[in-house]
């Protein structure tokens, strides 16, 4: 839609086009005027592509003759740099005011990742934590080029992080009210036009027993004195009445507060307790321990809730998960309102049958009912909702009971339409629902407040790819749970065991518009009992039944289904995997051992305190009887002494040791209550408390239905709605977990997963003896997160509120958006991306030949080049040698001996043009891990290039335990053919300095600590037992660096050109362009040497990259040749076929169809993972796996091969086969697994299919799962 483009805050052009192409504008009304702006799509290469707008500035006369012809002209001459000959003058004159006159406008934009020229995987600066890596690639060229960076995770920063006092936390949640004044004897709220921009009223924080409550802002302030119920734990809390009443929902009732806090109403739950609810204005939607679920609904006249009633099934245990929504875009239209937009569709339809209806049928079919035009893009503002929800305290009830206008209702009513009013206002559709799903997995969305079902689908809990609705009529849905038959209720029981028995149910679902104001898409989110999210879209679809029955129809006539909704689900792709069907089970363990861990913490706190209180009291009473000692002493020397100043004395020590005050709390004592601080110390028991480290791990005295029954975690809320997330409207999925779904202005839910680092508090840290952290589970792995809000403060705009299992409250909020300035995270696309241009001020990087990082430093260090002009040397050689003596005697040194040839390297450029060739100047950078910005560079001479450059870890006797971490980087000059090629190896280290003023990013330097330059170039570097292993022309060196010095003491003559060599413990893998691989082992003891043990049979695979994978105690080679075809080698000398070792046997290929840039290894606690970074932006994880898992998935694998649709049309298995050339005319090895038709079927497709597929293989979907998940886990780093 034209209307929907807006111009971000940039407005440039710096891409190096692969395509362009024009675009033609569609509208969707009639009415709008056709554009005078052309869009062009142009693909770019650099990795960025844009939509760019093209416009005249100075409107032409649309009646000139030819002002199109001139219009195109322009456009090509502008694009293509060459205007088109002109047979006027006057014409060619207006081209060129034209083309000055054209504006240019950026309008979207689609980052990509290629094309990459090197990779590295470094720790994000942001959290600093060991597990949060990301992936830094060099991809683009030239100053088109820039830097960009991949994770995994969603990382925000966090504002503020503190303990909560108190026993364990188990929510939060934050609420804005307003205030309201008395204007004209009415009560009204404040405008609520900046209700973006107002913060946060309270903070609502839930523990097991208690509830506290805070006054939110910049700084949070606990508030004693509340309408809020305390004494328990709270369910849920939100805002009603357009933001002036806050409602509580607790255990034992509902409680309703305004902005100062006061309690306004207060309802009781009749024996009975709420588990769960959901508040959406003016609805509160509770669903009670018994299993009944009850709705409330707050009047706008009285300003008070009452109970609505329900549908008899609501009562009956029937319900499983029900949730709100609000159609506040008005998206959701009804099958009576597909027709009237669709009367051609229904009158071919009629025509087929025999049976057309002509116009005049349509305008008199709904004559008694006016229909609204559906409206996309249309929010009521909040300030209209508060101009029509008028409401005071308790003592202006009376005063609204009487009403305040004259007007009558039919008046209200078009006056209420005429200001935008919402539906339920003015008495038509109302934009409210309720989804319930019931114990027989049928979804149903019922209209409020009447509770009238408006579409149904079956079985949900199967997740099939398409959610299509059922025939349903327009009556409410009245079935009462007494009034099922057996067959029904038999049917819910086997429904109820088939979820059981597959391990995961529907655990709750939620109904969300996501997208922003303007482009808005309904999305249903459905999570299970098992941690996995399924994504659903919904579309406009009318049912086949209802058209037919429309076109068949008499046009008076009224169906029962006019009201239906004509609404169908599409679910969404999305990689991110989460399964275990045991997690509740296990989260209620370890909430039931966090409990008693705190127990016995708490208690022994306070030992510790009565002991330290003792000792005090025994230091004070050892010191009053030594000054008494030492008065006695100084009276018996001068015998002054009396019985009386004894006595006194004696009195003294006795009014001292009463007032000695006994406090069983110490002062850090976060968990102590009033009655224990007023106890004197001989009131507490003696005895030791009992360690927690002598009780095992599992606590086996937990019943698990005991567990269940006090912490009901399938109950707990685990969607949160954020309106506004850094920018996107978005909601927060805890759980298993924890995963934020978003939408940007691409329209396509995104799924991150989101990481919060946050630390144990030191009141739980591990001590010697007590406290077992790991055993009560406060350190498990992802640090669950048990409550989210939304925190909105000048401090911390648009942010959230976390609450960690381990009573952690952090404040964050995300990075700075794409969206928002050039250079930010591109949260609108498959990973968080963050590309940093180049060549501006902000990068300060242009081409990049490869980086790295350093660990010691946390920085990162780029090789990149910058444009110079080019010029030939001297090629007589007695001019150079004249020249060479005139610059010698100019600068006092040396001259040349008579008949020297001076190296064409050091001869004098010969300027023969004005217009040189540009070449690279290549330099190594040192990048801010913050900023990205260069910080520190260091300048290569003319005509060197950076051939290799990695960080590695080298043995060095002045650094803490015998290594360190140095940049290495291998050079080459490129002189022509006719100069012998030589080298230098540099060695860097990043030291700290003294930052500039005003720049704490520039607090690191490079510091060049060894430089040699050598007969060759170095073309690789690697690391073995410590020591530098480098390429020297067709020999490997390797290389001590103990004194700052590099010394060689072992090599091996090579092939041809070495691109790879890395090292594991004694072993080392060498790579060559032109001669494939070695295998080579190297010897410490005696005289060290390089040893080749085996090489590939026919020693002809160009390899560009090499690495090692391992699996346990399982090691296999491999290797990435030039072409996109990936290599599995094994080293087996006890095979026959071996020839003793010397040939490495293949055991596997698969095509990535791109080549290979980068291989890195990541290392796991028993399995190492090589990362692939393809030349075209692409990245690919290859892992081994397990014997038993790899047959049980290569059987499912070849089953989809052939029952999953194909992407593009490709055949998977030919398409990821390697060329029969290309693998030396063997045989394939069909021993490689490809995840891309395995994971996408149990992670986006439907519960029937994976069960299928896992019968076939005499397995179950749950193992399968379990398979998945644990070979998946170990990118979790990311």
């Amino acid at each position: 839609n034209p209307h929907e483009l807006t111009a971000p805050v940039w407005d440039d052009i710096s891409i190096l086009p692969s395509c362009a192409t024009e675009l033609h504008l569609v509208y969707d009304d009639d009415s709008a005027h056709l554009s005078d702006e052309q869009l062009f799509f142009i693909g770019g290469r650099s990795g960025r592509s844009l939509l760019v707008g093209v416009r005249d500035a100075n409107t032409l006369d649309s009646t000139s003759g030819d002002s199109d012809n001139i219009a195109e002209d322009d456009i090509e001459a502008e694009l293509y740099g060459d205007a088109p000959p002109s047979s006027t003058t006057n014409k060619s004159s207006e081209r060129e005011e034209w083309a000055a006159s054209y504006t240019t406008t950026v309008y979207d934009e689609i980052v990509g990742t290629g094309t990459v020229v090197g990779m590295d995987i470094g720790v994000s600066a942001a959290s600093g934590a060991a597990e949060n890596l990301e992936m830094v690639s060099c991809m683009g060229n030239e100053w088109r080029g820039s830097l960009c960076i991949q994770q995994r995770h969603i990382q925000p920063e966090i504002v503020a992080s503190f303990d909560l006092p108190g026993s364990p936390v188990r929510g939060v949640w934050t609420v804005r009210c307003l205030r309201e004044y008395n204007i004209g004897g009415v009560m009204q709220a404040a405008d609520l036009a900046s209700l973006a921009d107002l913060s946060d009223t309270f903070m609502v924080v839930s523990r097991d027993t208690s509830t506290s409550v805070f006054a939110a802002g910049d700084e949070l302030q606990e508030l004693e004195r509340t309408g809020f119920y305390i004494n328990g734990p709270t369910i849920d809390v939100g805002e009603i009445l357009g933001y002036t009443r806050v409602v509580q929902v607790h255990t034992h009732g509902l409680r309703v507060v305004n902005a100062s806090g006061r309690e306004v109403q207060s309802i009781g739950f009749d024996q009975d307790q709420a588990v769960i609810a959901e508040l959406s204005d003016p609805y509160v939607l509770v669903r009670m321990r018994s299993g009944k679920t009850v709705v409330f609904e707050a009047s706008s006249d009285s300003g008070r809730l009452r109970e609505a009633a329900v549908p008899s099934y609501f009562e009956g245990g029937q319900v499983v998960a029900a949730s709100l929504f609000e159609d506040m875009h008005h998206v959701l239209g009804t099958n009576r309102e597909w027709a009237e937009r669709n009367k051609d569709t229904l009158n071919d339809q009629a025509r087929a049958s025999g049976e057309a209806m002509h116009d005049g049928d349509f305008d008199n079919l709904y004559a008694d009912a006016t229909v609204k035009k559906r409206r996309r893009g249309v929010d009521p503002t909040a300030t209209q909702r508060q101009s029509r929800r008028k409401h005071s305290d308790d003592v202006f009830d009376d005063l609204y009971d009487e009403g305040d206008s004259d007007k009558s209702d039919e008046e209200e009513t078009e006056d209420a339409k005429d200001e935008g009013a919402r539906p339920e206002d003015v008495r038509g559709d109302s934009p409210m629902y309720v989804l319930v799903l019931t114990d027989s997995g049928d979804l149903n969305v019922l209209r409020l407040p009447q509770f009238e079902r408006v579409w149904t689908t079956r079985r949900l809990d199967n997740l099939l790819d398409t959610l299509v609705g059922t025939q349903v009529d327009g009556a409410k849905l009245a079935s009462d749970s007494s009034s099922d038959s057996d067959e029904e209720g038999t049917a819910r029981n086997h429904v109820a065991a088939a979820s059981a028995a597959h391990g995961r149910r529907v655990d709750q679902i939620q109904l969300v518009q996501l997208g922003g104001d303007s482009i808005t898409d309904t999305h249903l989110l459905v999570l299970t009992t098992a941690g996995e999210v399924a994504v659903y879209r919904a579309f406009e679809h009318c049912a086949h039944e209802y058209t037919s029955q429309r076109a068949a129809s008499h046009a008076d006539l009224q169906l029962d289904t006019d009201d239906s909704l004509a609404l169908r689900f599409v679910r969404m792709q999305h990689d991110v995997l989460a399964y275990d069907p045991e997690y509740q089970q296990k989260m209620r363990r370890v909430q039931a051992r966090q409990e008693k861990a705190y127990a016995e913490w708490e208690e022994r706190s306070k030992m510790q305190a009565v002991e330290k209180v003792e000792e005090e009291r025994t230091a004070r009473k050892r010191a009053v009887e030594k000054q008494q000692r030492e008065e006695a002493m100084a009276v018996a020397d001068w015998d002054e002494g009396s019985d009386e100043e004894v006595g006194a004395s004696d009195s003294v020590v006795a009014k001292a040791e009463e007032n000695i005050e006994v406090s069983v709390a110490a002062p850090d004592d976060i968990y102590a209550d009033d009655s224990t601080l007023s106890k004197p110390a001989q009131d507490i028991p003696e005895q030791p408390i009992t360690p927690s480290e002598n009780k095992p791990a599992e606590d086996n005295d937990i019943d698990d239905a005991e567990a269940a029954l006090r912490y009901p975690l399938d109950l707990t809320r685990k969607f949160i709605v954020l309106d506004n997330l850094g920018g996107y409207p978005a909601v927060f999925v805890t759980g298993l977990r924890a995963v934020v779904v978003l939408a940007g202005s691409k329209r396509y839910a995104r799924v991150h997963p989101i990481r919060v680092p946050v630390k144990l508090p030191p009141s739980l840290q591990p001590v010697e003896k007590g406290f077992d952290a790991e055993a009560s589970g406060l350190l498990m792995p992802g640090r669950p997160l048990v409550g989210v809000a939304r925190f909105h403060s000048r401090a911390c705009a648009n942010g959230i509120v976390v609450l960690t299992q381990s009573g952690t409250l952090v404040v964050a909020r995300l990075p700075v958006s794409a969206q928002t300035a050039r250079g930010g995270i591109e949260f609108d696309s498959a990973w968080p991306v963050r590309c940093i241009p180049a060549g501006t001020a902000h990068g300060g990087i242009s081409t990049q030949g490869g980086v790295a990082f350093h660990a010691g430093s946390k920085s990162y260090v780029a090789a990149t080049s910058s444009p110079e002009p080019f010029y030939i040397r001297e090629p007589n050689p007695d001019i150079a040698f004249r020249q060479a003596t005139e610059a010698a005697e100019a600068a006092g040194k040396p001259v040349p001996a008579p008949r020297t040839v001076i190296p064409e390297y050091q001869r004098h450029d010969l300027r023969t043009t004005s217009v040189p060739p540009l070449v690279p100047r290549f330099s190594i950078d040192l990048l801010s891990p913050e900023t990205f910005e260069t910080v520190d560079s260091y300048m290569l001479d003319v005509h060197e290039h950076v051939a290799a450059m990695q960080t590695l870890e080298l043995e060095s006797a002045q650094a803490e335990g015998g290594s360190r971490a140095l940049v290495c980087v291998g050079t080459g000059f490129v002189l022509g053919e006719d100069v012998m090629s030589r080298g230098r190896i540099y060695v860097f280290d990043i030291v700290d300095v003294v930052p500039l003023p005003g720049r704490p990013q520039t607090n690191r330097k490079l510091k060049l600590l060894y430089t040699e330059e050598v007969h060759g170039v170095v073309s690789a570097v690697g690391e073995l037992r410590g020591n530098l292993v480098m390429s020297e022309g067709s020999k490997l060196y390797v290389r001590s660096f103990a004194n700052d010095t590099l010394t060689s003491f072992a090599f091996l003559d090579c092939h041809t050109w070495v691109r790879s060599a890395v090292g594991l413990r004694n072993f080392l893998l060498v790579g060559d362009v032109a001669n494939g691989l070695s295998f080579v082992g190297f010897q410490e003891e005696g005289p060290a040497r390089l040893h080749v043990l085996g090489r590939d049979a026919h020693a002809c695979l160009p390899i560009e990259c090499a690495d090692f994978l391992v699996l346990g105690q399982q090691l296999q080679l491999l290797a990435a040749d030039s072409h996109g075809h990936l290599h599995l080698f094994v080293y087996a000398p006890r095979d026959v076929h071996s020839f003793g070792g010397q040939r490495l046997l293949r055991r596997g290929e698969f095509s990535l169809r791109s080549r290979v840039v980068s291989l890195r290894r990541i290392i796991g606690s028993s399995r190492h993972v090589c990362l692939a970074m393809t030349f075209d932006g692409s990245v690919h994880a290859v892992s081994m796996v397990p014997e038993k898992t790899y047959k049980r998935l290569q059987r499912i694998n070849g089953q989809l091969a052939k029952a999953v649709p194909p992407i593009a049309g490709l055949n998977p298995r030919e398409y990821r086969a390697v060329p029969l050339h290309r693998r030396q005319n063997q045989a394939p090895k069909r021993t490689v697994l490809d995840a891309d038709l395995l994971v996408p079927v149990y992670t986006n497709g439907s519960v029937v299919r994976q069960k299928e597929a896992a019968q076939r293989d005499g397995t179950t979907a749950d193992r399968v799962l379990k398979d998945i998940v644990e070979t998946e886990s170990v990118f979790g780093i990311f």
